[in-house]
């Protein structure tokens, strides 16, 4: 079974509100940072093909979800799930005062697949703080 660790943190700064000021929410700890050779190097122990042939795989599959997202599709990576931009952009009263100038920041986000969320169903969370 999964396990993700965390430490409690308290509300502080523009998360806080004055209802829950001085309270306290759980915050992830991360184990590491995967560099991309690393993950090469894992798939390809699992895979048993070639490390520079991974590589470039891994090079190319990146490539292309950066060029497809950034020209508006949707990638559907596997079991893993779906990559899509999203932005969050100033609010106007009518569709036609709506220009590309209203974006303030754009998302590259993840959507997690069935199988994805049913394994963080079974995670186990455990508090090291």
């Amino acid at each position: 079974m999964p396990t993700i660790k965390f430490i409690p943190r308290q509300m502080k700064g523009s998360h806080s509100t004055s209802g829950n000021k001085g309270q306290f929410f759980a915050q992830p700890v991360l184990a590491s940072t995967i560099s991309a050779d690393d993950l090469n190097d894992l798939i390809a122990q699992d895979s048993q093909v070639e490390r520079a042939e991974v590589a470039q795989v891994t090079d190319a599959i990146c490539k292309q979800i950066k060029e497809l997202v950034c020209n508006g599709h949707s990638i559907q990576v596997g079991t893993l799930g779906t990559f899509s931009i999203g932005f969050n952009a100033t609010v106007r009263a009518s569709a036609a005062e709506v220009t590309g100038r209203d974006v303030r920041r754009v998302n590259v986000r993840l959507y997690e697949s069935k199988y994805i969320k049913n394994e963080l169903k079974a995670t186990r969370f455990e508090n090291i703080g």
